[in-house]
């Protein structure tokens, strides 16, 4: 009988060794559980260009979580995605936020971007009635 291979593990300070567009890990959170991924032959093939994935590489691990999980990737993507996992990522409890917490913690927040645009609209619109008097 053999045993199965035990997945390799990784400290997020060897993934931000690799932060370039030739050799691009990410860490995400994958089905409950963290992963390192070694996203370096997809970054030209993603349809949302590979600068937002080098953007993220390197980074904190929810950097990259929380982008991929706000996008709202299609099933397809995050079947994508799971093709890439090279090992698994050694998290400190207390640091990750996971997506499970941030989805029950949001009780009807908006997104920090939504938020951004709102403000933004809302005092461009103060702006032009005051310059319409």
């Amino acid at each position: 009988i053999t045993m199965p291979k035990a997945a390799k593990k990784y400290t997020e300070e060897e993934v931000q060794k690799h932060a370039t567009k030739e050799d691009c890990w990410i860490s995400l959170e994958v089905d409950g559980e963290w992963k390192v991924l070694d996203v370096s032959k997809y970054i030209d093939k993603h349809p949302g260009g590979g600068d937002v994935i080098v953007e993220v590489a390197g980074e904190d691990c929810n950097v990259a979580n929380n982008m991929f999980e706000d996008i709202g990737h299609t099933p397809e993507a995050q079947a994508i995605m799971k093709t890439f996992i090279i090992g698994d990522l050694i998290v400190d409890p207390n640091k990750v936020e996971s997506v499970s917490s941030r989805k029950s913690d949001s009780k009807g927040g908006g997104s920090p971007i939504f938020i951004l645009i709102l403000v933004l609209a809302i005092v461009l619109g103060y702006y032009q009635m005051q310059q319409s008097k």
